[in-house]
C-alpha cells in the first residue's frame, strides 16, 4: 500500500512532529503509517463508520493502531537525540567533559543491570552531563535516567560517541514482550522469559537479538552523527 507525501505529513503532525522543523522524522512517520497490525490483532469497521482494532485474543478493542504509542516513543527518542546533538555541537564538545562515563561491562545480564549500574554509577562526577540525562529532558514516557543508562550498559553502547544509536536503546527499554511469550519472575525478583510452544526460558528479552543486529547494521553503515535524516531511514527501520 502507498501512501502520498501529504499523508505523511499530516500524520507526523498527529503523532507529534513539529512541521517543518522536523522534517528528518518523517520516514519514522511513514514507517508508522505503513506499520502492520500485529498478531492477533485485526482492522473492523463500526457500524457508524469508525474504524477500530480488535485483539481476538484478549478481546479487546482500541481506537487507534495498536502501535500508536510505541512510534510515538519513537519520535521522542528521536527528538531527544536531536536535542541532544544540537547542545553538544553548541557546546563544541563540553558534554563529555563533566566527568567519566559508567564502565560497559560485556558480562552483565539483564536481570542484572538495576543493580550493577547503580554501582558503577554511585559517586561518578558529571553525570548531569551525559547524553542520556540530556535525552530525558525531551523523552516523557515513563523512562528513567537509570533505565535508559543501564540499557546503555547491557547494550554496549556508549552514547558520547555513539549518539545515533539513542532510538535503539529507548526502543530497548520500552520494548514490549511479544506474544506468546511470557514474563515472569524469580525467587530473588529477577525477570526471565518463558515461551510455551517450545516449554523453554531465557533471560534475555525476546527483542534483544533483534535490537542488538539493529545496532551492529548502524555501526557498520557508518552512520555519521550529523546525517540525520538518512540515519532514521535505516535505524528505525522494522
Amino acid at each position: 500500500m502507498g501512501v502520498t507525501d501529504e499523508e505523511v505529513r499530516d500524520y507526523a503532525i498527529y503523532l507529534g512532529v513539529d512541521l517543518p522543523y522536523e522534517e528528518y522524522l518523517l520516514p519514522i512517520a511513514k514507517e508508522a503509517l505503513l506499520a502492520p497490525l500485529p498478531p492477533q490483532w485485526v482492522e473492523h469497521v463500526s457500524a457508524s463508520g469508525d474504524v477500530y482494532f480488535y485483539n481476538k485474543e484478549k478481546d479487546e478493542s482500541l481506537r487507534k493502531h495498536p502501535l500508536e504509542d510505541y512510534y510515538r516513543d519513537l519520535i521522542k527518542a528521536a527528538q531527544a537525540k536531536r536535542a541532544f546533538q544540537e547542545k553538544e555541537a553548541e557546546s563544541k564538545g563540553g558534554a563529555g567533559s563533566g566527568g567519566a562515563a559508567v564502565v560497559k561491562d560485556a558480562n552483565i545480564e539483564r536481570a542484572d543491570l538495576h543493580e550493577e549500574v547503580r554501582r558503577k554509577s554511585s559517586g561518578v562526577l558529571g553525570f548531569e552531563n551525559t547524553p542520556i540525562h540530556e535525552a530525558s529532558r525531551v523523552v516523557d514516557a515513563g523512562v528513567t535516567i537509570e533505565e535508559m543508562e543501564e540499557m546503555e550498559t547491557y547494550l554496549g553502547v556508549d552514547l558520547f560517541k555513539e549518539p545515533d544509536l539513542l532510538i535503539w536503546v529507548y526502543r530497548a527499554v520500552v520494548a514490549p514482550v511479544p506474544e506468546p511469550w511470557e514474563e515472569h519472575y524469580d525467587a530473588e525478583g529477577k525477570p526471565y522469559y518463558y515461551f510455551p510452544p517450545a516449554d523453554r526460558s531465557t533471560r534475555k528479552h525476546p527483542y534483544d537479538a533483534y535490537i542488538s543486529q539493529k545496532i551492529a547494521a548502524c555501526r557498520s553503515e557508518g552512520k555519521a552523527v550529523s546525517d540525520n535524516t538518512h540515519m532514521l531511514k535505516v535505524c528505525s527501520a522494522n
